[in-house]
């Protein structure tokens, strides 16, 4: 899923979108699909992300304090 953030005003437009698994390549489809370029995305901390988003975006991790990480 990507929403788009206008903070303080809220939310925007919703992509969504079922994938077959969460590697970089898929990634990275479903973002040149639904985020504009130059977007920066916030996202977790999910190896594949990184890869993903190194061409186009300015991928910018997000991590809740207390969660469990994964990675």
């Amino acid at each position: 899923m990507a929403v788009e953030s206008f903070p303080p005003r809220g939310f925007g437009r919703c992509g969504l979108q079922a994938i077959p698994n969460a590697d970089a390549e898929t990634l990275e489809r479903f973002l040149d699909d639904h985020v504009e370029p130059a977007s920066v995305p916030i996202a977790d901390c999910h190896s594949s992300y990184p890869a993903a988003a190194k061409r186009t975006y300015a991928h910018r991790r997000f991590v809740i304090l207390g969660a469990p990480s994964r990675g």
